[in-house]
């Protein structure tokens, strides 16, 4: 099922709806053992075009190295995915402002 999504280019995680966010987490394995391999790779479909999000993408060593995700659950029940800086440094993003 397909849901709006919003590019921020401030955002440092990936959110959207909770049961959303909550599917992705849960794909994820608890430890970091096996790190890559163990972990899926994500794909979002955008205008029939794939784009894949590897472990190594959205997964990152925290300050007492621990190992977390950027997905997160807001308390707030978002209808939208809010794809940060963790998705768009994967793809070659160009931003086009016209003159009004």
């Amino acid at each position: 099922k397909g849901i709006p999504a919003k590019f921020d280019t401030g955002a440092s995680k990936i959110t959207g709806p909770p049961s959303m966010m909550k599917m992705f987490l849960n794909a994820i394995p608890k430890t970091c053992k096996n790190f890559p391999a163990a972990f899926p790779t994500f794909s979002f479909n955008f205008g029939g075009k794939d784009f894949n999000l590897s472990p190594c993408d959205y997964m990152y060593m925290d300050e007492i190295d621990k190992c977390k995700s950027v997905f997160t659950v807001e308390e707030i029940d978002l209808e939208i995915l809010i794809l940060g800086v963790p998705f768009m440094k994967t793809v070659y993003t160009v931003f086009h402002i016209q003159d009004e």
